[in-house]
């Protein structure tokens, strides 16, 4: 029995729009697509955080600079840095204002349900900083009676926030900097903010403040880019991997932080390689070997 003209109408009316529709899903850019259209990867980072990054006059420097000069060569493209104040970056790579966000950004589950994390790069922590020879302040224990500064929106904020301090004694700054004056001023008690950068910064321009104690919690930094781009994910990845894998990231590692790298370092990292935002169809636990130059 032949269709109604009506359905065999909808029928025809619901193929033409398959038939235009599916070219134009076909040939929708993806976000890597897109980066190497243009010819370049912009990237948000605080510029006010040495060793890892920092700005004078034009020019930024620093481990993240590095390593996204490396990763935008494994792109094939340049690389454009912007500064913004570090609590503004997942937002601002949310929206599609930067490509990506590289700024000693640390994994948590709470960015994850926004932002997509590659694997992670860097071993960290947070530490804490007091004026010298105040023995009142030994460890994390010693902050609950005391008042904190710390960087905005840092995982340093939540380390302190966890240890029970009050709102009213957390001292919240847009740099470590403005932070580290608090407690050089005496009107807070000591920073808590990322190991390494603390010692950088402490040994360069703050000779009245020292480190106290070891890392109390530890935590992992990762490239931070726009969730639902699997493709940009993927080769990020695969560029730290071979970041990793050929010597660079060694002497990344011994320009900035000064130190040879860590015997096993590179092994602890490739263990943790997981905790980044999981690819759909892409298998987990693919490792690396390291060749060194």
């Amino acid at each position: 029995m032949p269709f109604p003209l009506s359905i065999r109408a909808a029928q025809c009316t619901f193929a033409f729009a398959i038939f235009f529709t599916l070219p134009a899903l076909a040939n929708a850019d993806s976000q890597l697509d897109r980066i190497r259209k243009r010819g370049f990867l912009n990237i948000g980072t605080d510029a006010t955080y040495p060793p890892f990054e920092l700005k004078i006059g034009e020019r930024f420097e620093g481990f993240d600079i590095d390593l996204g000069n490396e990763i935008g060569k494994e792109l094939g493209v340049k690389v454009r840095w912007e500064t913004t104040n570090f609590d503004g970056l997942l937002a601002a790579v949310q929206t599609g204002k930067y490509d990506m966000a590289i700024s000693d950004i640390v994994i948590t589950d709470d960015r994850k349900k926004t932002n997509a994390f590659s694997r992670p790069y860097f071993l960290a922590g947070e530490a804490i900083a007091r004026r010298k020879g105040d023995s009142r302040i030994r460890g994390p224990k010693d902050l609950v009676d005391g008042t904190a500064a710390v960087q905005l929106g840092t995982t340093g904020q939540k380390a302190v926030e966890r240890l029970g301090l009050p709102p009213e004694r957390i001292r919240k700054f847009d740099d470590i900097q403005a932070a580290l004056l608090e407690v050089r001023n005496g009107r807070a008690d000591a920073v808590v903010g990322d190991l390494p950068a603390l010692k950088a910064i402490l040994k360069k321009g703050y000779p009245e403040l020292e480190i106290v104690g070891d890392v109390f919690v530890h935590e992992n930094y990762a490239v931070v880019l726009k969730q639902g781009e699997p493709e940009l994910l993927a080769e990020v990845n695969r560029a730290l991997d071979r970041i990793l894998a050929d010597g660079r990231y060694d002497r990344i590692y011994h320009r900035w932080i000064e130190e040879p790298l860590p015997v096993g370092y590179l092994t602890e990292l490739d263990k943790i390689r997981d905790q980044g935002t999981p690819i759909a169809g892409q298998a987990s636990g693919s490792t690396f070997s390291v060749r060194w130059d």
